[in-house]
């Protein structure tokens, strides 16, 4: 990969439970201009009710970010953060993916605590949107296997309604905008969800799932309206290291 010419790149790695997530950004500061992203599905959080990863598991963990701190070298950025969430923090040899790590020149690697993890997610939203006031809700890998699943459903629930945005962030929908999505999602076949080709393939079985908790959290704490948004943990992270 040829080299990209920027001042000072930054570069955070994801190690999420379902997606290792690369980014490398122009700056640390909103809007977070990306020059560069990538993702990987690895599924990790698979192996958290067992609390052991498989070793085969480990070594594409490792494969994964030696490619990702190759690329974020092309792009010579030389402020690399690795940090790590559920399938790192909660099995017994998950800290193996991010041994070999710690000690590279430009590369610092965390392990955020379940509140640490929180706080970010939470300050990558409070970072992105004018005056925000409500709740913040961050549908995790690590929690159900089903991350960015509602990132999806909005694709979705766009589509459904004939309208056409080429960005997600900032998206909203009214409650009695999204019981009606609800009930009409539950109607449908998964074969007709899928001719769509809206939603990820590897998204299609906990659609519905994934719905439902939103649904459920939006009646249960009274929330009127549901804003989408890009950004989260990783911006979070930036945010919280910058101030």
């Amino acid at each position: 990969m040829a080299k990209k010419k920027n001042k000072n790149p930054i570069t955070v790695i994801d190690l999420g439970s379902n997606t290792f997530r690369l980014v490398i950004y122009a700056q640390a500061i909103h809007p977070f201009p990306i020059l560069y992203q990538k993702r990987e599905f690895l599924k990790l959080g698979e192996s958290i009710k067992i609390g052991k990863l498989p070793s085969i598991k480990i070594k594409e963990a490792i494969k994964c970010l030696e490619e990702y701190i190759k690329i974020a070298k092309d792009y010579e950025s030389l402020d690399i953060h690795i940090i790590a969430t559920a399938a790192i923090r909660e099995t017994i040899n998950g800290k193996e993916i991010i041994e070999p790590f710690k000690k590279r020149k430009s590369v610092r690697v965390k392990v955020l605590s379940p509140k640490n993890e929180a706080k970010c997610g939470s300050l990558g939203v409070i970072s992105s949107i004018k005056n925000p006031i409500g709740l913040v809700a961050d549908l995790g890998g690590g929690s159900l296997v089903i991350g960015g699943m509602w990132r999806n459903l909005a694709k979705l629930h766009l589509h459904l309604n004939g309208i056409k945005k080429n960005k997600l962030h900032g998206y909203m929908i009214s409650f009695s905008e999204l019981e009606i999505f609800y009930h009409k999602l539950y109607s449908m076949e998964k074969k007709q969800i899928q001719k769509l080709n809206v939603v990820q393939p590897n998204r299609l079985d906990k659609l519905k799932l994934s719905t439902y908790i939103l649904f459920s959290l939006a009646s249960f704490y009274n929330i009127k309206n549901i804003i989408f948004v890009r950004y989260g943990i990783r911006e979070g992270y930036l945010y919280d290291m910058m101030n």
